[in-house]
């Protein structure tokens, strides 16, 4: 319910949220992580997963301990900063987006 409320107050003043009359400007398109697909992930090999392939969501939400280490799966492939990372799940994978 919440968020329909939220959407409604974006979709009555859209032009608040997006520059110039937005207070904050939207980072730069290679600070936004990018979802990959697995065609997109083919073309950047030889490029290695960061975190060796681990869930950085799952890692960072584990206190970064051993015991939190989970392999990713690479239908939940995402580039940031010129890096690769692999998300255990399409939640985890949401997580690390927003």
């Amino acid at each position: 319910m919440d968020s329909r409320k939220k959407l409604n107050k974006f979709l009555e003043n859209p032009e608040l949220y997006v520059p110039p009359l937005a207070p904050h400007p939207l980072p730069p398109a290679d600070m936004i992580p990018k979802r990959l697909t697995l065609s997109e992930l083919k073309k950047r090999f030889p490029k290695c997963a960061e975190l060796q392939g681990y869930c950085p969501v799952t890692y960072q939400d584990g206190n970064q301990r051993y015991e939190a280490l989970v392999p990713g799966n690479i239908k939940y492939a995402i580039e940031y900063r010129d890096r690769i990372y692999i998300c255990e799940s399409n939640e985890k994978l949401q997580k690390f987006l927003r």
